[in-house]
């Protein structure tokens, strides 16, 4: 019965936005909402799955008959009464199958259509026996692990690195329903609890998050780093300490300037902040472009992510690289680390003298607390977060190739800043699922309208635990899925709704006609007079929000009553073990933290390396 809805709920949806495709799509996209439902953890698949059967017996109740056997306008009826249901959970389920629908037709690349990627990292897998030694063990391979088993390779340690995810070896549209799949955790449906229901997104892959990201590179603001020594004494933090790694790292990774012609969204985004007098920046990425002259984003290839900079490196140092492999727990056993290891083939034991851990904000501490590690520990995660708009224009703003533009206003950073965002069709339905009444023809109205972020540093902290039956998964070996909360401040909520004001007056300066903020709006904004109607607080409006850029779950820093590590990544109270990524961060620094966390992990190494490289000289 549980198929047989869902397969209903997905035709009706789908003919809502295109009805002369659900003929020919039904089973393969019924096929993907179900695969993208197994990807969940049991915490998320069983509140869905009773949720549906309810949805089902609903009908039962009203009409007699189960939902998947009425009549497609009486189907209709019923999903829009739950849709606009002032019951929470009847709203988020039917928002939870919706957002699956539209992401699949909306994506126009499937992975048979795709390109090989070009990297040899194939020659560092290794399939391991039972029990393993190594002399440094680098659990998780974005960028913090990335760059930290390349330069201990490099330096002459035996190095193994570890990765939950698979090694990825083709390219995938970015944000399309085949890279959601292969390339993120939960397929992208991560959500925070709290509340509110908060988005959020982990790579999970050989090369983590920076396989799925657009690449922009900014520097932490001075005054975030001075927060970071006054607040959690961090030593060696400041700009200028900083500034040789970040330096290093833009060479190595090619962060460059684009010269030409930027997409018009971008450009519109300029216009307005010129015209308001407010600052902008063109955000750096870590990518190649083919000319000056021509701007082409829509594909990952000339991207430096970790699968194509530190870790073929890491791989030419003599790396070992295990993948889809977990490690379930570690403990302390005689100056070493035991890792209790489960991978495809096996269960396997590995032994480490040193232990790198960086499989990022949420997975870190998860392990950390699987293994007892709790002092410090998940208690104090940061990122930022986003609310949408959609703007637009009487021109054409959007394209296929257009990607990720690099304008950003950074008028009032490190609080808030406005950006561009990705403007695919599947994005621009995402959006636009709050304004069903105004019967929008993408395929026509697409290339006018482009999404923009509202993007805030805010007081809220979340949470990393492990869900109540992890005793029980202890017990029988298994790793228990991390469990996430989240909790939005009243002054958060206010300072999303001022962002909200100020860049609907910046689109509408730029010369925007209507903007429809992603949130329940009766109307889209034409005018400064509907802005200021605006509450001051949006959570009236039920907005879509997200996290970006999860940090600061495990603070560094010398004061031992709020951080987990000493200033370079050595855990408190324990011996040789270690974090290198964003876990470290004391807070969202106000920008995209990439080169925050990649500067501090090469600090960090480097480090690490010198002080072995002295006891070994004075030893001898």
């Amino acid at each position: 019965m549980f198929r047989l809805t869902v397969a209903a709920l997905c035709r009706q949806i789908a003919e809502q936005w295109q009805p002369e495709q659900v003929e020919e799509k039904s089973d393969e996209l019924v096929l993907f909402v179900l695969e993208e439902y197994k990807l969940l953890p049991i915490h998320y698949r069983l509140p869905i799955r009773l949720l549906t059967l309810c949805f089902c017996c609903y009908s039962l109740a009203n009409s007699l008959t189960l939902f998947h056997r009425l009549d497609s306008s009486r189907q209709r009826k019923q999903l829009q009464a739950w849709r606009q249901s002032c019951f929470t959970p009847f709203k988020l389920l039917v928002r939870f199958f919706q957002s699956l629908v539209l992401i699949k037709i909306f994506s126009s690349h499937e992975p048979s259509a795709c390109l090989a990627r070009d990297h040899n990292l194939s020659v560092g897998l290794v399939t391991l026996r039972s029990v393993v030694h190594a002399d440094v063990v680098v659990v998780g391979s974005g960028p913090g692990g990335a760059i930290s088993a390349a330069l201990l390779a490099e330096a002459g340690f035996q190095v193994l690195l570890i990765e939950e995810g698979p090694l990825i070896k083709s390219e995938y549209e970015p944000f399309s329903a085949s890279e959601m799949s292969h390339l993120l955790r939960y397929g992208g449906l991560g959500v925070m609890l709290g509340r509110n229901s908060i988005s959020y997104l982990e790579g999970r892959c050989v090369g983590g998050a920076s396989e799925v990201n657009s690449g922009l590179y900014l520097r932490a603001p001075a005054e975030v780093l001075i927060e970071w020594q006054c607040g959690n004494h961090v030593q060696a933090c400041k700009l200028e300490d900083l500034m040789p790694y970040y330096e290093k790292n833009e060479t190595e990774l090619n962060v460059t300037d684009f010269l030409g012609t930027h997409p018009m969204a971008g450009q519109k985004l300029e216009e307005g902040a010129q015209t308001l007098g407010w600052r902008t920046v063109n955000v750096k990425k870590w990518r190649s472009y083919p000319s000056e002259e021509c701007w082409s984003d829509h594909l990952r290839a000339p991207y430096r992510s970790m699968s194509k900079s530190f870790l073929p490196r890491f791989v030419k140092a003599g790396g070992q690289l295990l993948s889809d492999s977990k490690v379930v727990n570690i403990c302390e056993h005689s100056n070493e680390w035991q890792l209790n290891v489960k991978s495809k083939q096996n269960r396997l034991r590995v032994d480490a003298k040193y232990l790198f851990l960086t499989a990022g904000a949420v997975q870190t501490p998860a392990l950390m607390r699987r293994s007892g590690i709790k002092r410090n520990i998940g208690n104090s995660l940061h990122s930022s977060l986003i609310i949408k708009v959609i703007a637009r224009f009487s021109e054409e703003v959007n394209s296929q190739d257009m990607g990720m533009p690099v304008q950003q206003v950074r008028e009032f950073a490190p609080h808030l800043s406005f950006a561009c965002g990705i403007s695919s069709k599947a994005q621009l339905a995402l959006g636009l699922q709050d304004y069903p009444r105004l019967g929008f023809d993408l395929d026509r109205e697409w290339t006018n309208l482009a999404i923009y972020t509202v993007i805030l540093s805010p007081q809220g902290r979340g949470k990393v635990r492990l869900p109540l039956w992890s005793k029980w998964d202890k017990i029988s070996g298994r790793a228990s899925s991390s469990w996430v909360t989240y909790s939005i401040q009243d002054q958060d909520w206010l300072s999303l709704g001022t962002g909200l004001k100020k860049l609907s007056t910046l689109l509408l300066a730029a010369g925007a006609t209507e903007i429809y903020p992603v949130m329940k709006l009766a109307e889209p904004l034409r005018k400064s007079e509907d802005i200021s109607r605006l509450a001051d607080n949006v959570a009236e409006y039920s907005p879509q929000i997200s996290a970006l850029h999860l940090c600061g779950s495990c603070p560094m820093g010398e004061n031992r009553q709020m951080c987990a590590t000493d200033s370079y990544g050595k855990v408190h109270g324990y011996e040789n073990l270690y974090i290198n990524d964003a876990s470290l961060l004391c807070s969202y620094p106000g920008a995209n933290p990439q080169a925050s966390i990649m500067a501090i992990a090469r600090r960090n190494v480097e480090a690490f390396i010198k002080q072995h490289q002295n006891i070994q000289h004075n030893g001898s």
